[in-house]
């Protein structure tokens, strides 16, 4: 948030981020909400597996959402991933807008609402985000009583992005999918379907997996790249064109490794090279 605010308690219009060129989101409204913590509903519940953060089952104004908390996350821990890219195409103190789990949801949602407002897509591309917010001190306190280890604060000022407060908690709200995640016979044709569509859209998941799918949606963001992309502009054509093919790819790892008994495959062909090893 931008700096000199008296804090997330504070009436004030947020920003929608991240303030860099291309999509951004905004911030949930109401943006100080008062929130009721139901239970951890992710995957990942030692507190120290995700490298991205936790989701939780809340109610904010009786109404029930998901909400993911985020770690803190310092650009410096894969430098070796975007220095020699990136390097004069962005300033070293917003690279952090790229390459933060955080801002690559903000910017996946925010394209998706952009695509919604100006070209008249109305079908549902994903599990739908209403926005983001910061924690209170007391949200915070609820989660280290819950084991949640959020990281470290720290920052280089290098790589400090102007005007804003990198020391909150960030979290972002979206629709509560009551159904199981995973791939299976029933949905695999409609999410193969929601994933070109995101492509379509400029939107590149990166981690394309049965556990990120609630319902045949996505539901998690958090390595995905969107264009304009600094990453991406860096690329070289032939290099850009299999970027764009991962999640085909992914995806059919992801229908074999569920053993979901079906037809449908994103390649009709596949490549003679090993398909890579996904980060769990």
């Amino acid at each position: 948030m931008p700096k000199g605010m008296a804090g997330p308690q504070a009436a004030i219009q947020l920003p929608a981020l991240p303030p860099c060129p291309g999509p951004n989101l905004a911030a949930f409204q109401p943006s100080n909400p008062q929130i009721k913590w139901i239970e951890r509903i992710d995957t990942d519940q030692d507190g120290e597996s995700s490298t991205q953060g936790c989701v939780y089952k809340v109610e904010i104004e009786s109404k029930i959402y998901a909400l993911k908390i985020f770690k803190f996350f310092d650009p410096a821990t894969i430098r070796y991933y975007w220095e020699g890219e990136a390097q004069g195409s962005v300033p070293s103190n917003e690279i952090i807008f790229y390459t933060d789990p955080f801002f690559a949801e903000c910017r996946a949602y925010g394209r998706i609402k952009e695509a919604r407002a100006t070209k008249g897509i109305r079908e549902k591309l994903a599990v739908p985000c209403h926005g983001y917010l910061f924690l209170t001190k007391r949200d915070e306190m609820r989660l280290k009583r819950d084991g949640v280890n959020l990281g470290s604060r720290s920052l280089s000022e290098e790589l400090r992005p102007p005007h804003l407060d990198t020391t909150l908690v960030r979290a972002i709200v979206k629709d509560f999918e009551p159904r199981p995640s995973g791939l299976n016979s029933k949905n695999v044709r409609l999410a193969l379907r929601k994933v070109r569509r995101l492509n379509e859209i400029r939107v590149y998941n990166g981690d394309i997996r049965g556990d990120n799918f609630r319902g045949g949606y996505l539901v998690d963001f958090g390595t995905s790249q969107t264009e304009p992309h600094c990453l991406l502009d860096s690329l070289e054509e032939d290099d850009l064109e299999g970027k764009k093919l991962e999640d085909m790819v992914m995806f059919d790892e992801a229908v074999a490794e569920d053993e979901v008994k079906t037809k449908v495959r994103a390649l009709l062909e596949r490549r003679q090279q090993p398909l890579r090893k996904r980060k769990r």
